[in-house]
């Protein structure tokens, strides 16, 4: 019976007594919830607390309150987080102290953790793709210098992986061309990386047989400002300014929608992020607006109860994810 109970009416439910407070908080109770269908879907937020960037908050849309908070110089890299369905991984590179952290988020529980650290210690990376799939991490491509060196660096083609299970880091066959700002999706069991800076290349890496190819080239660069998402199977590209694009690995092919993004991003002003949640794609600019594309490709606006205002363009990422 308490599996049914809606996620808001836990806190109260558990004031009841002990017992009940007891199932309603075990992982077990969790787990029944999902097995059982219960389990409620939900978008996630992370934005800094001010335009300093002192600290982030991670948020629930159309859910009161703050998750979870965290405080201290972080940066947030906008390509680069993922879910495995429950979990939010972000990286973070906390400013002029070099490699990035992966955060794991976990908002059933309301609880926060360092997951790992980017195998490359001794260097700062950013601009990379991160995808989860089947109790790994992948990390592909993005620019790397030496901690505290500035803009030197360099574009990278390396591909690592870390193993949940093992708690350890694995290097994996390079791309075929270094990449950064690339957009990246996971379909089936292939990690795909579309574009880059100065870069048309879709590069494809098969998980089960270790090797990459190249696929149809994108019809027009993509680089900064495009975020990647899988839909039905397809991976779209989503820009501020351009139209999407829509590969469908079925028939290697690139096609544009018609419709034109309704929000604006200059490079200066607003960033937004994309995920895919109950089957539409939404996306959150920084100026507190969000869309929703329907099926035919067009975008209109919506507004869920209790947004907010993400203060800072250079610290927001966002997941559908599966609460307790």
């Amino acid at each position: 019976m308490l599996v049914g109970v809606p996620l808001d009416d836990h806190c109260t439910t558990a004031l009841v007594c002990r017992t009940l407070r007891a199932v309603l908080t075990s992982p077990q109770f969790h787990a029944a919830r999902r097995r059982s269908g219960f389990a409620e879907r939900a978008i996630v937020i992370v934005g800094s607390i001010d335009s300093s960037s002192s600290g982030m908050r991670i948020r629930v849309v159309n859910k009161s309150g703050v998750v979870v908070s965290l405080s201290g110089p972080l940066h947030v890299d906008r390509f680069s987080s993922t879910t495995d369905g429950a979990r939010l991984f972000f990286t973070t590179l906390r400013h002029g102290r070099g490699c990035g952290v992966v955060l794991a988020v976990d908002c059933s529980s309301r609880r926060w953790r360092q997951f790992t650290t980017l195998p490359h210690t001794n260097s700062e990376q950013r601009f990379h793709c991160v995808e989860w799939h089947n109790g790994c991490l992948y990390v592909a491509g993005g620019w790397r210098g030496a901690a505290g060196a500035g803009s030197a660096g360099l574009y990278v083609d390396s591909l690592d992986v870390f193993n949940e299970a093992t708690g350890s880091w694995a290097n994996l066959p390079p791309m075929p061309h270094a990449a950064a700002m690339a957009a990246s999706g996971i379909i089936g069991n292939q990690l795909f990386v579309a574009g880059g800076y100065q870069l048309r290349t879709l590069q494809v890496y098969d998980i089960a047989t270790r090797t990459w190819t190249l696929r149809a080239q994108l019809p027009e660069e993509r680089a900064y400002g495009t975020l990647g998402v899988v839909l039905d199977g397809k991976l779209f590209l989503i820009h501020s300014r351009l139209r999407t694009l829509v590969y469908d690995p079925q028939s290697d092919t690139w096609t544009m929608e018609t419709y034109d993004t309704p929000w604006n991003w200059d490079g200066n002003e607003h960033q937004f992020h994309a995920c895919v949640h109950k089957g539409h794609i939404v996306v959150f600019v920084t100026d507190g607006s969000a869309f929703r594309r329907a099926a035919d490709g067009s975008w209109f606006s919506f507004r869920p109860r209790g947004l907010y205002q993400i203060r800072d363009e250079d610290t927001i990422v966002c997941e559908s994810v599966l609460l307790g």
